[in-house]
């Protein structure tokens, strides 16, 4: 049995807004898991964050790296966070950032009935980007680039200052993305539908991939996983895909995959040992599955670099 060392918690984020505002504006300088909440211009308070565990929330989610690396999950998407980077989340899509060391800001809001955002008639007209959040939205370089500065301007505004920058922010991302033509971002997944009783296993699917991704290095089965979640097999092979829309075996090898990308990337190790740094055990199998997922083989894809 794998010895776990890490502190479970519910999947479900409540993300309290600040009562005199609309909206929640997060920025972390080091752990995306030790965010500042941000009032006005210097009234900043500490709020522990989720952003490193596997969560979700009501709350719509515009999120900027300007700086890090790392793996990013996001509904049944495992990749790359290659700061800089913008990514706009939809209301209950899962996602996780796998981050050692990086720093930006989040700006989190509601768009369903009862919302301030859902008052405002003007803002109708960008249905269609929340529709387009629900699969996960990666922005281009220059599209990233205009969030960052709305979000930075945003920050060093204040009350209804700081919400007219939001929402000429918001107004400039949907005409973007309004063109039948856009390119300036791309989908990370398929929407999530929650089917009724789904949402009572949510915290023990969290606990699930937490543990995956805190143990993905090791010898994993998934029998340890059902150990540590105490999950009948039936029953983890029916929720799992529904949260994630992927198998145990699928997941776990795609996580494996990206994490080998990134040390190809960023460090000099042999192709060999950044397939068994990953959780390889078959170097043959790792060349098969690079292979499969980008069409390259590793060799082939650290050659153009």
């Amino acid at each position: 049995m794998i010895k776990d060392d890490t502190h479970t918690s519910p999947s479900l984020e409540q993300v309290p807004s600040p009562l005199d505002q609309s909206f929640r504006l997060l920025s972390w300088d080091g752990s995306v898991a030790d965010p500042k909440v941000h009032y006005g211009q210097q009234s900043l308070e500490r709020s522990g964050g989720m952003g490193d565990r596997w969560h979700y929330h009501p709350e719509i989610e515009l999120t900027h790296f300007s700086a890090g690396r790392g793996i990013r999950l996001v509904g049944d998407s495992i990749g790359q966070i290659n700061a800089p980077e913008a990514v706009l989340l939809g209301s209950l899509l899962p996602h996780q950032w796998k981050a050692d060391e990086s720093c930006g800001i989040a700006l989190q809001f509601r768009v369903g009935p009862g919302s301030v955002f859902a008052e405002i008639p003007e803002l109708r007209e960008l249905d269609s980007l929340w529709k387009s959040a629900a699969k996960g939205l990666l922005f281009d370089s220059a599209l990233s680039a205009r969030v960052a500065h709305g979000l930075k301007a945003a920050v060093a505004q204040s009350g209804a200052g700081r919400l007219g920058v939001i929402l000429t922010l918001l107004g400039e991302i949907g005409v973007a993305l309004s063109s039948t033509e856009s390119s300036v971002a791309s989908s990370l997944s398929r929407p999530i539908h929650w089917k009724s009783g789904t949402g009572s296993y949510s915290e023990i699917i969290a606990e699930a991939i937490d543990f995956i991704s805190s143990h993905f290095q090791d010898p994993l089965t998934l029998q340890n996983v059902l150990e540590h979640t105490s999950m009948s097999r039936a029953t983890f092979s029916r929720h799992f895909p529904q949260f994630t829309g992927q198998s145990f075996t699928t997941f776990l090898q795609q996580f494996r995959l990206e994490y080998s990308r990134r040390l190809l990337i960023e460090s000099n190790c042999s192709i060999t040992e950044a397939a068994f740094e990953a959780g390889f055990q078959n170097l043959s199998h790792f060349n098969r599955l690079f292979r499969k997922r980008w069409s390259q083989t590793p060799r082939e894809f650290r050659k153009g670099l």
